[in-house]
């Protein structure tokens, strides 16, 4: 089988997918390339099966990308000796008409190959003008459609709702304990009965350690005779600790106008105020609280700017900044000065955003450079930098200034250049392009890789594709 036997094949499937046996005679690495590139101009999906050895070789050279070698074609013609006899003028008239039908097809083949079936890459390189330019625009919920005009592209509102706990060792500490409290006697040594009001402070003769009567003391006798007149009656210190826990023979002075000889408080035989105590021990404190609402605030945040990206899809932007907080829960198990080793937290958050498609923010930006670009310049589109500024959430909309910086480059009819540049050898080409007056560089790829004296640009501009690029500063 030939191979316009196998294009033909790839022209009359009309499927999307096209099967060839690759036979092992007659065919070479430059017929696979010439098969799979048909396939590809007719929108086809070639498959490939080897049908010996020399076929699966060529087969996976073509799926390395492996260019195909010049093809050489070596022989010589014998001519064949003329007899001047009516048949021999047949035969040679038959001769030389299937010698000329085979060199007609041949050189149509050959014209074939070397004027339409290569393909030429052409890199042309040019000087930018840089453009540095802050616009601002909006994205709003309510927008259809980018209005350059009102600054507005269209935006989507998205929530989540993220849940998160965490504990922190408590750093705070307080003493805690017991206030001591006991029975005292209280002596009245006047001629009237006398009571003792609760909350009456009293403290211990020679010290600073205060107590208050715990309840009213009420109709303590009065004197009788040289003996002053008794009751009991309890007391309970005002701090915690053991230093105030008192025995038998404290006694105690009034700190208001009770205290005078004729009123005495003391702790008789069989009589303490004990209980009291203290220790040191760790509770929770604000700045636990404080911490710990700090960090998980910021835990939920990112995993809440996760969450928006997936949910808004590969193209849409989402400005991290501009993502807008709520706190929906929040429960702190344990109180501020509550006795606990940890302190811990239990918080939901709800974060909205207003995203919008990174497409419409560039055919917005290409719309308002566009008119301020320089006569006979272009605006490129490969090499442009967008900073976003200042975002601003509202309930609708999201406003934000837009850093562009871009570059512009002479405008180039490509069309032409391609045309101009068919059918040319490299030669011819290389004295072309060099006489554009905006190109600064350019580079040439030929495929296959022909013989120099074959190499040829297309003379279909479907093959040509030009690829424009920027010099960078350090180039310039």
């Amino acid at each position: 089988m030939s191979l316009f036997d196998l294009l033909e094949k790839i022209v009359a499937v009309e499927g999307e997918v096209v099967k060839l046996k690759i036979p092992e005679e007659r065919i070479n690495l430059l017929s696979l390339k010439i098969l799979k590139e048909e396939a590809e101009r007719r929108e086809k999906k070639l498959k490939l099966k080897p049908s010996g050895p020399k076929g699966k070789r060529l087969i996976n050279a073509l799926e390395e990308g492996i260019e195909p070698e010049p093809i050489v074609i070596k022989g010589r013609l014998k001519v064949p000796r003329l007899r001047l006899d009516s048949t021999s003028l047949r035969r040679v008239g038959i001769s030389a008409l299937l010698l000329f039908g085979i060199l007609l097809i041949g050189g149509g083949g050959s014209y074939w190959l070397l004027n339409f079936f290569p393909r030429a890459e052409v890199v042309l390189s040019l000087k930018p003008i840089p453009m540095v330019k802050e616009l601002s625009l909006s994205a709003d919920v309510d927008a259809e459609e980018i209005d350059a005009q009102e600054n507005t592209i269209p935006g989507t509102k998205a929530s989540v709702e993220v849940e998160g706990e965490k504990s922190t060792p408590a750093t705070g500490s307080t003493t805690v304990g017991e206030k001591a409290k006991g029975t005292v006697t209280f002596d009245n040594c006047t001629d009237e009965i006398k009571t003792f009001t609760a909350n009456s402070l009293l403290k211990v003769e020679g010290t600073n350690l205060t107590y208050k009567v715990d309840s009213d003391v009420t109709d303590v006798p009065k004197k009788t005779g040289s003996l002053c007149g008794t009751k009991t009656g309890s007391i309970i210190a005002t701090e915690i600790g053991e230093q105030y826990n008192k025995g038998e023979g404290a006694e105690f002075d009034f700190l208001s106008g009770l205290n005078d000889p004729y009123y005495n408080v003391y702790i008789d035989t069989d009589q303490a105020v004990a209980g009291g105590s203290s220790e040191e021990v760790t509770v929770v404190s604000a700045a636990d609280q404080d911490k710990l609402l700090k960090e998980l605030k910021e835990e939920l945040l990112e995993e809440g700017k996760s969450q928006l990206g997936q949910e808004a899809g590969l193209d849409q932007v989402v400005i991290q900044k501009a993502v807008k907080q709520q706190v929906v829960e929040e429960t702190f198990p344990q109180e501020v000065g509550e006795e606990a080793e940890e302190a811990g937290l239990t918080l939901k958050m709800k974060f909205t955003i207003i995203t919008y498609s990174q497409e419409d923010l560039n055919d917005y930006i290409a719309q308002v450079l566009g008119e301020r670009v320089p006569e006979n310049y272009d605006l490129f589109p490969g090499e442009m930098e967008i900073e976003t500024l200042n975002p601003k959430l509202s309930k609708n909309t999201l406003e934000f200034s837009a850093k562009v910086t871009a570059q512009v480059i002479p405008k180039l009819d490509l069309e032409g250049i391609k045309a101009d540049l068919a059918g040319r050898n490299l030669s011819g080409a290389q004295d072309y392009l060099s006489s554009l007056s905006n190109i600064t560089s350019y580079e040439v790829r030929l495929y296959p890789n022909l013989p120099e004296s074959l190499r040829r640009i297309p003379r279909n501009t479907e093959r040509i594709r030009i690829e424009l690029q920027t010099e960078t500063e350090e180039e310039l």
